[in-house]
């Protein structure tokens, strides 16, 4: 697959028109500055959803500009909450993944960013534009990550969010029109991995993936909470008793990620792309002209023009006091397509007609998972 850059837009910046009805803590977060986890493009492809700070999740439109070369999009609806907030309250969800332009409304896809007891199940999460709605067994850390409209049908995969490590090894997929799910653990995969996006290109399903290249720690964006076995206080001077004091002395910090969590010194912008419908892993493509250790967001293929739109929360030259970026400037990357970049794959036959298909995992003595489906034909 041959994907060009077009170059980019950037979003407006500060505190921008909101919906007059807004409670007053939020309006402070009409803004697109530390937003974009959630896009999509509009019913006409003239126009882009997404969502704004991350702490107060409104939606807000812009219009997809002419040219790419750097200038400002104009916000032509203004920021607003996509459904009632109580309901989010009696939900037990706080974060906005995803968007989608689907059966003609837009529809929106809610994690809870923070479960560590794993009992998720059975609760909803997908907002239809007039409820709050479950998708398959109800296990949001599964199936609430990010959200796409293809083919007629709604699609989404697992959440980054704290706990239930186990569901998020690689990338993963579910529908909602058949209660069916493919995941692939990926041995590349870094517990400081986010996967933030999920686009059809003609042949392809892509995953959108902040990758960790650094070394990786868990703790304080500029202190693990123990000593990694990558680092050696030695090399700074220290011996390993100290080796707080080594680690201050590194420098070593993640200038994108200031909570506590999962870090990284360094990331790269990966595409993780398999073939569609039979899921070949192709290599992935690392996307250019990011910034150095870039934070992604949202994602949206226009199919008509060949265009994919990135989000990205690009930091202004300065940062805080603890060194981290502000991500008050956010761009969004223009790729195109080019031509025959999606004929590359060969050909895949056309899989069976499904009558009925029954998703099974077992274990053997050795505690070793076999999984798959169970897959009825007509003759």
């Amino acid at each position: 697959m041959i994907l060009k850059h077009l170059g980019f837009f950037r979003l407006p910046a500060g505190k921008m028109p909101h919906d007059p009805a807004l409670p007053e803590p939020l309006r402070a977060y009409a803004k697109f500055g530390f937003g974009g986890r959630a896009l999509c493009l509009s019913g006409d492809r003239k126009h882009i959803w997404l969502s704004g700070h991350d702490v107060g999740d409104l939606v807000a439109q812009v219009r997809i500009p002419d040219k790419f070369d750097g200038r400002t999009a104009e916000q032509t609806v203004a920021f607003h909450e996509i459904m009632p907030r109580q309901q989010l309250a009696d939900a037990k969800l706080d974060a906005l993944v995803g968007l989608a332009v689907h059966e003609g409304k837009l529809w929106a896809l809610w994690n809870q960013y923070y479960d560590l007891d794993g009992t998720d199940g059975d609760r909803v999460s997908l907002w239809d534009g007039e409820r709050l709605v479950k998708i398959a067994d109800g296990h949001i850390k599964k199936t609430s990550g990010y959200l796409t409209a293809y083919n007629g049908d709604l699609w989404c995969g697992r959440s980054d969010g704290a706990g239930n490590p186990e569901v998020h090894h690689g990338p993963a997929l579910y529908t909602f029109s058949v209660l069916r799910n493919w995941n692939h653990d990926r041995p590349d995969w870094t517990e400081a991995d986010k996967y933030t996006a999920l686009a059809f290109l003609p042949g392809y399903v892509c995953f959108l993936v902040s990758k960790a290249v650094g070394p990786v720690w868990y703790g304080q964006h500029d202190m693990p909470d123990k000593l990694p076995e990558w680092f050696d206080p030695a090399e700074h001077g220290f011996p390993a008793e100290h080796w707080r004091k080594a680690w201050k002395a590194s420098g070593i910090v993640d200038r994108w990620q200031q909570s506590k969590g999962n870090h990284t010194t360094a990331r790269e912008v990966w595409l993780m792309c398999y073939t569609f419908p039979l899921f070949q892993e192709q290599p992935p493509i690392v996307l250019t002209e990011l910034h150095e250790s870039s934070d992604v967001g949202g994602m949206a293929f226009d199919g008509v023009t060949g265009r994919l739109y990135v989000f990205e929360a690009y930091p202004p030259d300065e940062t805080t006091e603890s060194g981290a970026y502000r991500k008050e400037r956010p761009h969004i990357h223009v790729y195109s397509l080019e031509a025959g970049g999606a004929s590359e794959p060969e050909p895949e036959p056309e899989p069976p007609t499904k009558k009925d298909v029954l998703h099974i995992k077992a274990w053997n003595e050795d505690g070793q998972v076999f999984e798959g489906d169970i897959i009825e034909v007509e003759d």
